[in-house]
C-alpha cells in the first residue's frame, strides 16, 4: 500500500508541474530565446573588446602606421562606436571613437582622426573619468 500511495503522490506532483509548464510554455520559450541571445551578445562584446585591445597594442608598439587609412583601420579593428565630423583649423576631419563595448567597464578610449581623403592623421588615448 505505501508503494501505491507514493506512486500516486509522484504522479500527482508531475501532473501539476506538467500543467504549470504547459500554461507557461510561451514564457519558457521566450526565456530560452533570451538565453541564446545572451550568448550571441557575449560573443559580440568579447569581439569588440579584443579588437579594441588590439588597437591599443598597435598604438603602443607603433604598428598603427600599418593602417594608414579608414579602410585598413576598419578591417583590422572593426567599426568605431561613434564617428564625428569635426573642423580642425579650417580642415574637415572625421573623429572615430573606440572603447570597450560596455561603458561601465571602459577605463579609456581612443580617438582616431582622418582627413577628408580618409587618411589617418593622428590618434590619442584618453582615460575615462567616471
Amino acid at each position: 500500500m505505501p508503494l501505491l500511495k507514493n506512486l500516486l503522490m509522484v504522479t500527482v506532483c508531475f501532473g501539476c508541474c506538467g500543467c504549470t509548464i504547459l500554461n507557461h510554455l510561451d514564457e519558457i520559450s521566450t526565456l530560452g530565446d533570451y538565453s541564446r541571445d545572451k550568448d550571441d551578445q557575449h560573443k559580440l562584446v568579447n569581439g569588440i573588446n579584443a579588437r579594441y585591445d588590439a588597437l591599443v597594442a598597435a598604438m603602443k608598439s607603433g604598428d598603427i602606421k600599418k593602417y594608414p587609412d579608414q579602410k585598413a583601420v576598419r578591417q583590422a579593428f572593426g567599426e568605431s562606436i561613434l564617428i564625428k565630423r569635426i573642423d580642425d583649423h579650417g580642415q574637415p576631419q572625421e573623429q572615430w571613437l573606440y572603447r570597450h563595448a560596455l561603458p561601465i567597464k571602459a577605463q579609456d578610449k581612443v580617438y582616431l582622426y582622418f582627413n577628408a581623403q580618409g587618411k589617418l592623421l593622428r590618434y590619442e588615448q584618453e582615460k575615462i573619468q567616471w
